[in-house]
């Protein structure tokens, strides 16, 4: 008919009574199915009589062909063949009804290939499921219950996935613990309007099957969604952080006790110290004239060192304190360049010092600490500056991915390499003229501040041409 001519390219006058319908087909596709049809029936079938056949055989896509055009084209097609009987009720022919299916073929492929890619990657997520001691799990919050876990979950939880399956929403009631339960639920609602790229982390603690207690540190990041954009889905990773808060809680415990130590000694060792100073300065005004000029000195030098252990009690104490009853806060570099260079007026004024400085960072940090750093770098820059050289100073800062890099760069006496290592240790003065004259404490305190902020700081100098200390601050 003319669907058929359209969808051929052949007129119906080229092959109406002149060819058999075999000439429309895959040549190998009829020769393949004639081959499989005779494995099932032990029979071959030729031309037409096989493509009938093979309609009548019970399988998923036997009435699927591929026909040839006249221009050689390929035509998939859905065929349907329909005997024709005489009034007696023999069959004289056959009506084929072909519908073209290339769209849906094309669906098909994708689909298949889309069918891999999930099959691809159920495995790769099982298999790396596998190879970590977290667990990995996929929450849907909707329904209140955890629709994925690997095995780790079992060594965390005491649960198999299977018995966490048939739990289902009691799973989260059951494992929580309840001073941790209603953070729990509130962290399930903030997640349902996180970004794809935001991943929340939180720990809290939870009852073994056993009864044990046990911390677990999670992140967790949006997985799937609804159409209006809700997050359903989260997937997430948590670890078992039972040992490190142990070790934690430890730690803290033993800084309580050296912040004890060094307050106690501290107070203790000021007492012998403030005897020695007063009964010098009592037989010095009682019998001064007795005393030689030898003995008037070596009275001076317990004086001098009275009051430099002293220093020394003081800087040690302080130097415990750093970092105690501080908070984390927004800091602006800038603000603290100005409040730093305000309070070293007549020093930088004194010493004819320029300090140059633009666009740093505002950053969470510790404030007071903080500027205790950048003013302990600022005095040494303009302390120990070359002489007949007046003191530059540029303060600078590098944004990177995880963290701040900030410079202050001075042009002074610089510091020989060899000195590197020391510079930073407490109580540690170096062996020359221009640098011994410290208390040793001042880069001890700037490497402690640092390392409060998760970050490093180093040095590169050169004799007589200036010295650059950087430090990182974490994000």
């Amino acid at each position: 008919n003319k669907g058929a001519e359209k969808k051929l390219g052949y007129k119906a006058e080229e092959v109406v009574g002149k060819v058999q319908p075999i000439i429309f087909h895959d040549i190998e596709e009829v020769n393949s199915r004639m081959e499989e049809l005779y494995r099932i029936q032990g029979k071959y079938y030729l031309g037409g009589d096989m493509v009938i056949e093979y309609n009548k055989i019970n399988k998923m896509g036997n009435n699927e062909w591929t026909y040839i055009r006249k221009d050689g084209s390929k035509l998939p097609v859905h065929l349907v063949i329909t005997p024709v009987q005489d009034n007696e009720g023999l069959t004289i022919g056959f009506v084929g009804v072909i519908t073209e299916i290339t769209e849906i073929k094309k669906y098909q492929t994708k689909l298949e290939q889309t069918n891999k890619e999930l099959e691809f990657y159920n495995s790769f997520f099982t298999k790396i499921g596998s190879l970590t001691p977290s667990t990995v799990y996929v929450y849907n919050i909707k329904e209140g219950k955890n629709v994925y876990n690997n095995d780790a979950i079992t060594t965390i939880s005491g649960y198999t996935p299977a018995e966490i399956q048939e739990m289902g929403e009691n799973f989260i009631p059951t494992i929580v613990v309840q001073e941790n339960l209603d953070q729990t639920q509130e962290r399930f609602k903030k997640l349902k309007t996180i970004t794809d790229d935001e991943v929340v982390y939180h720990d809290y603690k939870i009852k073994h099957k056993n009864g044990n207690l046990k911390w677990i540190y999670s992140a967790e990041k949006a997985f799937s969604r609804d159409p209006d954009g809700n997050v359903i889905e989260i997937i997430g990773v948590g670890s078992d952080i039972t040992e490190i808060k142990k070790y934690q809680s430890d730690l803290e415990e033993k800084n309580k006790e050296l912040e004890q130590f060094v307050y106690i000694a501290s107070h203790d060792l000021q007492e012998p110290l403030r005897t020695v100073s007063s009964y010098t300065a009592l037989l010095l005004e009682q019998n001064k004239s007795r005393f030689s000029e030898v003995e008037l000195q070596c009275a001076k030098f317990i004086e001098e060192s009275v009051v430099r252990m002293k220093n020394q009690i003081k800087h040690l104490l302080n130097y415990s304190r750093l970092g105690l009853n501080s908070q984390f806060e927004i800091v602006d570099l800038n603000e603290i360049i100005k409040e730093i260079t305000t309070d070293l007026a007549l020093v930088i004024k004194e010493n004819s010092a320029i300090i140059h400085y633009n666009h740093l960072p505002i950053l969470k940090a510790l404030r007071t600490e903080m500027r205790m750093l950048l003013q302990n770098l600022i005095q040494n820059a303009i302390k120990f500056k070359y002489k007949g050289r007046d003191p530059i100073i540029e303060i600078s800062a590098i944004e990177r991915e995880t963290d701040f890099e900030i410079s202050v760069k001075d042009n002074g006496i610089g510091i020989n390499p060899k000195f590197f290592d020391r510079i930073f240790l407490i109580f540690q003065q170096l062996d020359t003229e221009e640098l011994k004259n410290g208390h040793g404490i001042g880069l001890a305190n700037s490497k402690k501040i640092v390392i409060l902020h998760n970050g490093k700081i180093w040095l590169e100098s050169k004799e007589n041409i200036g010295t650059t200390f950087y430090f990182t601050i974490s994000k």
